[in-house]
């Protein structure tokens, strides 16, 4: 059987890249699938798509984070069983706590849609004494702009999603890089994702061997 083959996923494409890494199954050793890896060249693109992906993140309205975020949730709900597979066969985490944290997963990309809606600011008055009588403070919140997160390898799908959604929700685009032991989950999430049809270079998920925030600074 042939083994499945995964890239990294830029600018809304898989690209391959030219160092690869296995895929074992943690409880038996059968390899799972071989994953194309990031270097500092791909880095540079995945920086690349992210700045252009931010200007277009910024400038999204709450209701279409919102409608990104809930397409995401439906890709999710429609993927339970295989999600579910994958954290099995790479993480070697019994089927039961795979499938709660595709369902903790669902919840938090559901959270991070609601919240994508009430992320405004606040309207603040500053009449607290004579001499500021008449005047108001407004308070708004802006996207930060690129965001790097780092997933560990002990919940492949719900920590990546903690860092995806409420970036997506607050406006920014990021680049994830899941943990090198179990990549799988996280580049369905990105097929996921991919379907949704979120714009290209809001989310950039790569795996990689290395990587430190100074080498993209």
């Amino acid at each position: 059987m042939a083994v499945p083959t995964y890239f990294p996923f830029i600018h809304n494409e898989w690209v391959k890249t030219y160092k690869t890494i296995k895929i074992n199954n943690p409880f038996n050793n059968d390899i799972l699938a071989k994953v194309y890896l990031a270097n500092e060249d791909f880095l540079e693109m995945a920086i690349e798509s992210a700045s252009k992906g931010f200007k277009t993140s910024r400038n999204l309205s709450g209701y279409d984070r919102y409608d990104f975020l809930m397409k995401i949730v439906h890709g999710l709900e429609k993927n339970q069983v295989k999600l579910s597979e994958t954290i099995v066969h790479e993480s070697g985490k019994p089927i039961r706590f795979a499938r709660n944290e595709v369902s903790r997963a669902i919840l938090t990309f559901t959270w991070a849609a609601e919240e994508a809606r009430r992320l405004g600011g606040e309207f603040l008055p500053l009449d607290v004494s004579p001499q500021t009588a008449g005047y108001y403070g407004i308070n708004k919140r802006f996207p930060l702009g690129v965001i790097l997160g780092i997933s560990p390898f002990n919940f492949p799908l719900n920590l990546v999603a903690h860092k995806i959604a409420p970036a997506i929700a607050s406006g920014n685009s990021i680049i994830l890089k899941p943990a090198s032991a179990t990549p799988l989950t996280a580049l369905l999430l990105a097929e996921i994702i991919g379907e949704a049809g979120i714009p290209e270079g809001i989310v950039n998920i790569i795996p990689s061997a290395k990587i430190s925030p100074i080498s993209l600074l």
